[in-house]
C-alpha cells in the first residue's frame, strides 16, 4: 500500500528544495511500525543519499530535500518476519511544495498472495525462515520444514478432528516458505538435513497469520531404548526411538524473582534425557542431539514451561529460564462438587465411575494431584508403561492380547476420537484436563467408546475443575 498526497504549503527556503515528511504503516497490524530507518536516494544520483529514524509513532520528516525524484524505502526487523526485503516507493519532490507519503507494509491477504502465488489459501498467512547448521561454521543448509495442526471438520454431520500438514523444500541458501497456515493455531514444526533434524517444536501462530521461525539441525543419533527386555523380542512397541547426539544443555530455573527452583524436572523433549535441578536452579543435561530442540520444565506450582533452545556443537551457554507461578484455585471443600453444576459430561462420567471397570481421576483427584505431565496419571494405573517416543513426548502403551506385547490405546478427548500414535502432550495440557477415565483392556471399555485398535482407551475432558469456575466461564 503506498499513497502519496501533498498539502501545498509553500517552504520557506529556497524554491529548488522541498520537506518530505509521512509514517511508516504496518497493514499486517493496522499500527505504526515504530523506530523505523528510513532512507531517500535519487533516482539519477544527483544528490547524496538520505537516512533519518522514524519516532515512536512511525512519523519521521526530511527538511530541504533537493527537487526531482526520489526512491524512498523503510527497513525494520518486524519486516524480516513478513519475509519483506524493504517497503519503498517513488516520490517527485517539487519545489517549494511539502509532501507526505505513507510507506506501507501490505496487507496480510497481500503479502500471502505475492510469496505463495497458487499455493495462497483466502483467510491464511504463511510461515518463513531459515535453516542453518549446529556445527561447523553454522552454514545455511538444504532440507525440508513441516508444520502440522489439528484443526475440527464436519463429515456426515458429525465433528471430527483432522491432522493437517505443510511440507517445504528449501532455496540454496537455507530459506523456506510454507504457505496457507491458518492463524491463531496451535502446531508443531520440526525441520531435517539428511539423516539430522531438529526436535518436534511447539509453535503458536499468532492471529496475524504470518511468523518467522529460524531452525539449526545438527548431528543426530537415532537410538533405540528397550522398555522391556523379555518382551522387546516379541513386540516392537517394547521398544522406542530417542534421538541422541553430542550436545549439552545448561542452565538456572528461577521463579520471576529470580529465585532459584529446586528439584524442577528438566527434559529435552525426544531424547529421553531428563534431569531434576539442584537446589541453586542449575541443571546440565547431556547427550542430546544438537540444532533446535523443545526444552520441556516442570515444577510443582508452576506454569509447565515448554521452549526450543539451540544447541550448539561445542557450545553449552548457561541460560536462564523463568518459570510464572500456577494460577491457585479457591479452597473448596473437595467432596462438596455437585456433577450437576459442571454439565451434563461430568453427571455421565460420574455414572460410569459408579459402576465401570475402569480408573477414573474426577476434578477432585485432579485439584488433588495437580499433574504436571499427563503420564503422571497413567504410571499409577497397572498395566500401562510411559516411554519417551523420541518424537513428541510421552508415548502411552498398554499390554495387548498377549502378556508381552505392548499396544497404542484409543484416546477420545471431550467425545471425538483423536487420531494419535498414543501421546498426548501434543493436543491437551493438563491443566485444560477434569476428568480421565483409563480403561487398560479391550474388555473393560464402555460401548459408547468401542475400540478399533483392539488396545484398551484414555477418555478425556477439558474444562473447569470446580462449579465456580464453570459459572465464571
Amino acid at each position: 500500500m503506498c499513497r502519496l498526497a501533498r498539502d501545498g504549503t509553500a517552504q520557506g527556503i529556497a524554491s529548488t528544495s522541498a520537506r518530505v515528511s509521512g509514517i511508516v504503516w504496518d497493514s499486517t497490524r493496522a499500527a505504526p511500525l515504530g523506530s523505523s530507518v528510513v532512507q531517500m536516494v535519487h533516482a539519477e544520483g544527483l544528490s547524496a543519499p538520505r537516512s533519518t529514524r522514524a519516532d515512536s509513532a512511525g512519523r519521521f520528516t526530511f527538511d530541504s530535500v533537493a527537487a526531482g525524484v526520489w526512491l524512498l524505502a523503510a527497513q525494520h526487523p518486524r519486516l524480516d518476519t513478513l519475509a519483506v526485503d524493504e517497503v519503498a516507493l517513488r516520490v517527485a519532490v517539487t519545489p517549494g511544495i511539502a509532501s507526505r507519503v505513507t510507506l506501507g507494509v501490505p496487507s496480510v491477504g497481500s503479502l500471502s498472495r505475492q510469496l505463495c502465488g497458487a499455493n495462497h489459501r483466502d483467510s491464511t498467512g504463511y510461515v518463513s525462515g531459515q535453516l542453518r547448521r549446529a556445527d561447523g561454521d553454522r552454514a545455511a543448509a538444504t532440507g525440508s520444514v513441516r508444520i502440522k495442526w489439528t484443526e475440527l471438520a464436519v463429515s456426515d454431520g458429525r465433528l471430527s478432528r483432522r491432522e493437517v500438514s505443510v511440507v517445504s523444500r528449501t532455496s540454496p541458501s537455507g530459506q523456506y516458505l510454507l504457505c496457507a497456515i491458518p492463524g491463531s493455531t496451535q502446531a508443531i514444526m520440526q525441520a531435517w538435513s539428511g539423516a539430522d533434524s531438529t526436535g518436534v517444536i511447539d509453535v503458536t501462530l499468532p492471529p496475524t497469520s504470518i511468523a518467522r521461525l529460524d531452525f539449526t539441525v545438527g548431528r543426530t543419533r537415532y537410538v533405540r531404548q528397550v522398555l522391556d527386555s523379555a518382551a522387546a523380542a516379541a513386540d516392537s512397541l517394547a521398544t522406542v526411538v530417542v534421538r541422541r547426539g553430542d550436545g549439552r544443555v545448561r542452565g538456572v530455573v528461577t521463579d520471576s524473582k529470580g529465585t532459584p527452583i529446586a528439584n524442577a524436572v528438566v527434559a529435552v523433549v525426544g531424547s529421553g534425557q531428563t534431569e531434576r535441578t539442584a537446589e541453586t536452579g542449575r541443571f546440565d543435561v547431556e547427550g542430546v542431539a544438537t540444532g533446535t530442540q523443545l526444552l520441556d520444565v516442570r515444577a510443582i506450582g508452576f506454569e509447565p514451561l515448554r521452549i526450543p533452545v539451540s544447541i550448539f556443537e561445542n557450545e553449552a551457554l548457561i541460560t536462564t529460564f523463568s518459570m510464572t507461578k500456577a494460577l491457585m484455585l479457591d479452597k473448596v471443600e473437595i467432596r462438596a462438587f455437585r456433577a450437576i453444576a459442571m454439565g451434563q459430561d461430568m453427571i455421565d462420567f460420574e455414572q460410569r465411575r459408579k459402576v465401570g471397570a475402569g480408573r477414573y481421576f474426577g476434578p477432585e483427584e485432579m485439584i488433588a494431584l495437580d499433574p504436571l505431565r499427563m503420564a503422571t496419571l497413567m504410571e499409577r494405573v497397572p498395566g500401562i508403561r510411559v516411554a519417551s517416543n523420541g518424537i513428541s513426548g510421552d508415548q502411552i502403551l498398554m499390554r495387548g492380547i498377549g502378556f508381552s506385547q505392548f499396544c497404542t490405546p484409543d484416546i477420545w478427548l471431550d467425545g471425538n476420537r483423536i487420531a494419535t500414535d498414543g501421546t498426548m502432550d501434543s493436543f491437551v495440557q493438563p491443566q485444560q484436563v477434569r476428568a480421565v477415565e483409563i480403561y487398560a483392556s479391550a474388555g473393560s471399555v464402555p460401548p459408547q467408546y468401542a475400540t478399533v485398535s483392539g488396545c484398551g482407551v484414555v477418555v478425556l475432558w477439558t474444562g473447569p475443575r470446580t462449579p465456580l469456575e464453570a459459572v465464571r466461564r
